[in-house]
């Protein structure tokens, strides 16, 4: 989280202070990614002389609860293997720089099934709400936070920084050395109302649905920000996407509509693989001999599965010169070559995350209507059905590209 937030009993006998750090954040902001310039600031302020006493601020992996306080409804993890309990909470209190959204959907990601049903993702505390695909309305801002959100439509970008970091500075987030995501370090979106840092808001455009909007936060920004920032993919080349899961398939989307002369489509699942050679893929197989067409031709290989299998599957794949992106956490390990890595000039990189910048692009290409992503969301549910839809997400049933669920309605 970064930075401690002010707890509520404190937040009104220290209002009068945001003003300064309003104006150091004017000062501290410029040239940094929205958002850090602030919590820059507000650690500046601390330092010189903003401090409270002991025991006035606190720092928890779950959201500020006050008890007595307004309440509302969230789907509670208590373990793994164990349903989520939809239960009546205390509804989270801001800190000074945050924002309160009202959750109009919430994804359903594949990290949600391995924290409920594989128990190979873990949470920072129990209970915790899941969830980190998250679009809705902002309702609330405390003290810091710009009036101007409220009433915004906004997505939140789910790894929160902390913001003085040098990768922060740069703008990038998702790799801050201490990274925290909601839906596993605090409270995510599987809920009626999150806490979050203002920073981490992007506006929705109008023509943009909430539904559209909020798998754009993870299954459609992950594969952008691999594909655009990490491996800096121009119009004109070819590239290979190996897996099948929703990643991938936005994957092939996105390399479409940034004009890819060739893609390619490596994974098990029949039904999956069809779905990407109908949106833009020209093979789908994941079986690769040496005498394969493609070995050693294509410029981009983006590995969504993470195994040793795939892994090998790239490398039989790219070009000398080419670039390797391995974005799957999968449970292999790299099982390559290093002497014709090194003699081919191969480059192997990491892809994880995105961040403000990857979204906004995203929106302008889906505004400009070369990428479309309508039917992406295969199917929505309530809160109260969460469990049904974790299970229809983790079986598969139908097919499903994502499931949204609506905590709301």
């Amino acid at each position: 989280m970064g930075i401690p937030f002010v707890m509520h009993e404190c937040i009104d006998t220290y209002a009068k202070r945001i003003k300064t750090l309003s104006h150091l954040a004017r000062t501290t902001a410029t040239g940094l990614h929205a958002g850090f310039g602030i919590k820059l600031a507000y650690k500046s302020w601390m330092r010189k002389g903003g401090e409270l006493e002991t025991g006035l601020f606190h720092e928890q992996a779950s959201s500020f609860y006050k008890e007595g306080s307004a309440h509302m409804l969230a789907a509670r993890f208590y373990g793994h293997g164990q349903p989520l309990r939809v239960e009546e909470v205390p509804a989270p209190v801001l800190g000074p720089l945050d924002a309160m959204v009202r959750i109009r959907s919430c994804g359903i990601c594949g990290s949600d099934i391995h924290i409920v049903f594989d128990n190979t993702t873990k949470t920072a505390c129990l209970p915790i709400t899941l969830g980190h695909e998250v679009a809705g309305d902002v309702v609330e801002v405390g003290p810091g936070t710009s009036s101007h959100w409220l009433g915004k439509r906004v997505i939140v970008v789910p790894d929160i920084g902390c913001g003085e970091c040098v990768n922060c500075i740069k703008g990038h987030i998702e790799l801050c050395v201490d990274r925290k995501m909601i839906g596993i370090h605090r409270d995510g979106g599987l809920a009626e109302l999150i806490r979050v840092p203002s920073g981490n808001l992007v506006a929705i455009p109008d023509s943009i649905s909430y539904d559209e909007a909020a798998i754009s936060t993870d299954a459609l920004a992950t594969p952008y920000h691999a594909i655009s920032q990490v491996a800096h993919f121009k119009s004109g080349r070819s590239a290979a996407v190996i897996g099948t899961g929703a990643l991938a398939y936005h994957a092939v989307k996105i390399l479409k509509a940034l004009g890819a002369s060739t893609i390619l489509a490596y994974g098990h699942h029949a039904n999956s693989l069809q779905r990407m050679l109908e949106c833009g893929a020209q093979r789908g197989t994941f079986e690769l001999g040496d005498g394969d067409a493609f070995s050693r031709k294509i410029d981009f290989v983006f590995d969504f599965q993470g195994t040793t299998e795939s892994s090998r599957t790239a490398f039989n794949l790219v070009r000398p010169g080419g670039k390797i992106v391995l974005i799957g956490l999968g449970s292999g390990d790299l099982d390559l070559p290093i002497n014709p890595i090194v003699r081919s000039g191969i480059q192997i990189l990491g892809a994880y995350g995105a961040n403000c910048g990857d979204l906004r692009e995203l929106f302008a290409l889906i505004q400009e209507g070369r990428l479309d992503v309508t039917a992406s969301v295969s199917s929505t549910y309530s809160l109260e059905d969460v469990n049904l839809a974790l299970e229809h997400s983790r079986s598969k049933k139908n097919n499903p590209i994502r499931i949204v669920v609506h905590p709301s309605d």
